[in-house]
């Protein structure tokens, strides 16, 4: 299992927020998620088999927000994990699940990630 908190490196990234963004500003606001995911990821070793991502978003303000539009920024950071080379891919073969949650009203905002093989789900 992979675990790791990912201190908010920036603004998060939605989907209601990037709508009309030019695809370089969308790439410039993913870096920084992706870079960080990839750098506290790095080390560990690869998943061979299919996995389960499970990702917590502890946001650092008490605002409404739509869980599913925070895509953005946990798909940099799985692209990440790609980077770092603990994932071969994020593809549905590679990936069976995404769970996605709500953590707590917090400081410092971040992201928990947790990455399992799908077999010790069963």
């Amino acid at each position: 299992m992979l675990a790791l908190s990912i201190p908010a490196p920036g603004p998060w990234v939605s989907t209601n927020g990037q709508r009309h963004k030019h695809h370089y500003s969308q790439a410039a606001a993913v870096k920084p998620w992706r870079t960080l995911a990839g750098q506290l990821a790095a080390g560990h070793p690869p998943f061979d088999a299919p996995v389960i991502i499970e990702a917590v978003v502890h946001k650092s303000r008490d605002v409404r927000w739509d869980v599913d539009g925070i895509t953005p920024t946990i798909k940099a950071c799985i692209d990440g994990l790609r980077d770092a080379g603990v994932l071969a891919e994020d593809d549905d073969r590679h990936v069976t699940a995404l769970n996605v949650r709500v953590g707590c009203v917090c400081r410092p905002a971040r992201l928990e990630i947790r990455v399992w093989e799908a077999s010790e789900a069963a």
